[in-house]
């Protein structure tokens, strides 16, 4: 670069422009890090979004400042103003790539070496596309907005693309990975091109939908009332989020139906993709609506409008409310399941009740970040650090009036807790009343609503006042923000004293009775804090979770992990459905024959002769259960009409997050790679094909079936399917009682769960174990229904993968789970 323009003042230049984007990224990645387990989890999806933004925001704010001209007017070459963005760009990418590194192993642990490979491509596809393929779609829409949504916006296309390519088939890892490389390179070549052909013609152009949202002839929406065409203007601004809404559950579709790539391994994508809707809708919808009126330069026009301002105002809080829950909610709730039977992907990820107030409690909070940013990209950034900050506190005010309504002590309600005791003492000596404690139970839910009510009404005050003013000081944004922690606190401490008031209410209960009804509320807390400890840097991905249908604790809940033998429990409640619909009966005969059988565990495989061996239904589901064999199981799979029969049993019994396609001979073979043939059925010739497979191929095999999703499940799936079956809800009372006492005879690794079963406890568990390869094991699972001396259920579910610990060490960990769970309860 000439002397006119060195490259430290370029470099330094691009640097000023792109530091408070960075900073903003920088934090909330750390926060998350910082934060809960189920917090660093979102960290890879704050990198992704980081490396767009910044890397639209490279070329884009030449347009946001009107320095386009300037800067194409430098006498230098093309490719020197490239490479001092280019220079500049790099190295804040690879520090963040570097935080959502430690982000993930917080959420994931350190993976194994296998899979550096894989991780490493799930940062440098970002960063190839925030230095290349972002810059280019920025000059092509001219607006780093536009760039960075249509950025975004590729991988969900692509996935969409390739699902319905392969609409019979499971989606494949290195299709979705060799796509998204050659969008990368299509970029590097166009974005080049385009520099080369760029022009400063205009300083910025909006990138528009035809004829959508009243894009009418002018004359015709001259004769709407005001109103409507207020509303037409702001879905207007909305068009981009109704492109990244209809983009992003498109995406969720590719995922729910056709098993697309997860962005990390073994994680839910459809669980995923399904919060990063929700999410994604109310924060483009809020941060478009004022800020881009702003970057526009209409905003001024608009507030000089005859009409009041705080009508405009209102409108547009409305719009963005509605479209929010509008294009992020009703989607969701009319998803369907991969099987025939309709299952609601949002009963899964949230309950509509909180799901709807999260929603519009984002889309308002994002409107704030809005009215205070002067362009919708960096009301965007801004957001996401906020939400993060918000991820971390929230919590913390949950456990507060957790125990503010149990009467435990700490964090500060051991005074209420006191002052409490004695107003009721002097109230009401004897304890509180029904009738009494009822109204105080109202009160609490009927303060909750009030609380994010009055929360949202003063947010949107805050925010109108930002929308028609110049002002953007930092004084008022603290004052604002002083308002709303006073607002947050006397709220807290009105929730506290009713908690408090609550509790010690209760002295008409006995001191077991109190004690019990506190534990049970705090139990969940117990749990988490338990598992977390015991399966903190343990040498493998541990998913674990346990619940007794009120309370639940978990690690790496809505992560999953291949089943093994566990699929044997979805099977046996398929085949008790299909007796409970009268279509099978227990002691229907069925004869084994040589052809129906498996492969590896299979003691039946002993007692088939010639003539076959006789046998009855249930004592098929007995032998898959108690001793895991592989042939009864690959019996009852066929007879239901193969896994997706199954499959279809699990979607109709509200299970998600558990997964079977395929049986055991089936998922057997393929692990090791190989096609099944009947000819396996001999097991000498099977094992010969095994040992004739080369290495290689044996470690791309392995490696494949570590990051297949088929036949998985989550720990959280699995716990709800057990507490279901526990509860009776799953089956007729009298399958339930059959398959109850069925696990209880399990035979198999009974130093996994089984040996963390104190005296007095029972247990009906299924375990489920893959080999080992270059001293790697895929699955060591178990998961099963404890049953307290008082009737009481515990349903726990653990799963351990990709470890390199011994045996030994892995039971030991699950019997310390299942120890640790029960002295809890």
């Amino acid at each position: 670069m000439t002397s006119a323009m060195p490259w430290r003042v370029a470099i330094g230049k691009e640097i000023r422009a792109l530091f408070p984007a960075w900073t903003a990224f920088a934090l909330a990645l750390t926060v998350c890090i910082a934060g809960p387990r189920n917090l660093s989890s979102f960290s890879w999806v704050i990198f992704i979004v980081a490396t767009v933004v910044l890397g639209a925001m490279s070329i884009g704010h030449e347009y946001l400042h009107g320095t386009l001209s300037p800067w194409l007017a430098l006498p230098v070459s093309r490719g020197q103003l490239v490479g001092a963005k280019l220079i500049a760009l790099t190295p804040l990418l690879v520090s963040l790539a570097i935080l959502a590194t430690f982000g993930l192993i917080a959420a994931t642990g350190v993976p194994n070496a296998p899979f550096w490979p894989l991780e490493l491509l799930t940062f440098g596809l970002p960063l190839a596309y925030g230095l290349v393929v972002a810059p280019w779609l920025t000059i092509v829409a001219r607006g780093p907005l536009a760039g960075a949504v249509f950025t975004l916006a590729i991988p969900f296309a692509v996935a969409l693309a390739l699902a319905l390519l392969q609409a019979f088939e499971v989606f494949v890892l290195p299709a979705f990975e060799t796509s998204m490389l050659l969008v990368a390179g299509v970029g590097a070549l166009l974005g080049w091109r385009a520099v080369l052909r760029l022009e400063a013609l205009e300083t910025h152009r909006d990138v528009e939908l035809p004829k959508i949202f009243g894009a009418s002839r002018v004359r015709a929406s001259a004769r709407r009332h005001p109103l409507w065409a207020l509303v037409g203007k702001e879905l207007r601004l909305q068009q981009l989020t109704v492109v990244m809404a209809l983009l992003s559950f498109a995406a969720v579709l590719a995922a729910r139906w056709h098993h697309a790539l997860a962005p990390l391994r073994s994680l839910d994508l459809s669980y995923a993709l399904s919060l990063v809707h929700l999410a994604l809708v109310p924060i483009l919808a809020g941060a478009l609506a004022s800020a881009e009126e702003r970057r526009l330069g209409t905003l001024e026009s608009q507030v000089l409008q005859p009409m009041a301002t705080w009508i405009q105002w209102l409108l547009k809080a409305t719009v963005v409310v509605l479209l929010s829950l509008g294009l992020s909610l009703i989607p969701l709730a009319l998803l369907h399941g991969s099987g025939l039977h309709p299952v609601s992907v949002l009963r899964s990820v949230l309950p509509l009740g909180p799901a709807v107030m999260i929603v519009g409690e984002l889309a308002i909070a994002t409107l704030y970040v809005s009215s205070l940013s002067t362009s919708g990209l960096r009301a965007i950034v801004a957001s996401l650090f906020v939400f993060a900050v918000l991820g971390v506190t929230l919590p913390f005010l949950s456990q507060i009036n957790t125990l503010a309504w149990t009467g435990a002590s700490g964090f500060g309600t051991g005074t209420f807790q006191a002052a409490a005791e004695s107003l009721v003492g002097r109230w009401a000596p004897g304890g509180l009343s029904d009738r009494t404690t009822s109204l105080i139970l109202h009160l609490r839910d009927a303060s909750t609503l009030l609380f994010w009510v009055g929360l949202a009404l003063v947010v949107l005050r805050f925010s109108l006042l930002n929308h028609r003013s110049t002002e953007r000081g930092g004084r008022r944004v603290f004052k604002q923000a002083a308002t709303l922690v006073i607002y947050v606190l006397i709220a807290q401490v009105v929730f506290t004293s009713l908690g408090a008031v609550y509790a010690a209410g209760l002295r008409r209960l006995t001191p077991e009775e109190r004690k019990a009804l506190s534990e049970s509320m705090v139990r969940r807390a117990r749990w988490q804090r338990e598992l977390e400890v015991l399966t903190k840097n343990f040498d493998g991905r541990v998913g674990a979770c346990a619940g007794d249908g009120l309370n639940e604790g978990c690690v790496r809940q809505n992560e999953l992990f291949p089943m093994q033998s566990v699929m044997k429990l979805a099977v046996a409640v398929s085949a008790l459905e299909a007796v409970d619909d009268r279509k099978w009966r227990l002691d229907d005969e069925v004869v084994v024959r040589k052809q129906d059988l498996s492969v590896f565990v299979q003691p039946m495989a002993r007692l088939v002769g010639p003539d076959g061996f006789k046998t009855t239904t249930g004592d098929l589901v007995r032998r898959a259960i108690v001793d895991s064999d592989n042939a009864a199981n690959d019996l009852l799979v066929a007879k239901l009409g193969g896994p997706l029969a199954v499959q279809r049993t699990l979607n109709r019994k509200g299970t998600p997050g558990v997964r079977v396609d395929r049986d055991e001979k089936h998922l057997q073979t393929e692990t090791n790679a190989l096609d099944w043939r009947e000819e396996y059925l001999d097991p000498a010739a099977l094992d010969l094909a095994i040992n004739a497979v080369p290495a290689p191929r044996r470690d791309a095999a392995f490696q494949a079936y570590l990051r297949d999703r088929r036949d998985t499940s989550t720990p959280r799936g699995m716990t709800v399917l057990l507490e279901a079956l526990a509860s009776g809800r799953l089956l007729s009372p009298s399958s339930t009682k059959f398959l109850l006492d069925t696990l209880t005879q399990t035979t198999t690794f009974p130093d996994r769960l089984k040996a963390g079963v104190p005296d007095g406890w029972t247990i009906g568990h299924k375990t489920g174990t893959s080999s080992s390869w270059r001293g790697v094991t895929a699955a060591f699972n178990d998961v099963g229904v404890v049953t307290g001396p008082k009737g009481e259920t515990i349903s726990i579910a653990v799963f351990i993968a990709e470890s390199k610990a011994s045996d030994k060490d892995r039971a030991k960990l699950m019997a310390d789970i299942a120890r640790a769970i029960i002295a809890k309860y």
